[in-house]
């Protein structure tokens, strides 16, 4: 009886915890570009263009946010990507085809 009782619980714990989905996660969660040039440059406006158009390829079609972050010729975005910005896939960069 006891051997049963404590089965019964594990299956009761492992029944309890539930994974979100895909669609889930990225419908809470906001998606930010970072792009590492000023507001207005070509960069900028390609940032904008990616941000429009991705929406519709992630599910759960969550919200984009395009940060422009210039300093250093993207070396300051690129910093920051690798450094400090989430590592769950809710952080895309544009940075400039020249830094290597």
């Amino acid at each position: 009886m006891n051997w049963i009782l404590e089965h019964l619980q594990l299956v009761l714990a492992i029944g309890a915890a539930r994974a979100e989905t895909v669609e889930e996660f990225y419908r809470k969660t906001p998606l930010s570009v970072y792009v590492g040039s000023g507001a207005g440059g070509v960069y900028d406006v390609f940032g904008r263009l990616v941000a429009r158009h991705i929406v519709r390829y992630i599910p759960g079609e969550p919200n984009v946010v395009v940060s422009p972050m210039p300093g250093a010729g993207g070396v300051t975005a690129s910093n920051f990507i690798y450094n400090v910005a989430p590592k769950d896939g809710t952080a895309l960069g544009i940075v400039s085809a020249a830094l290597k």
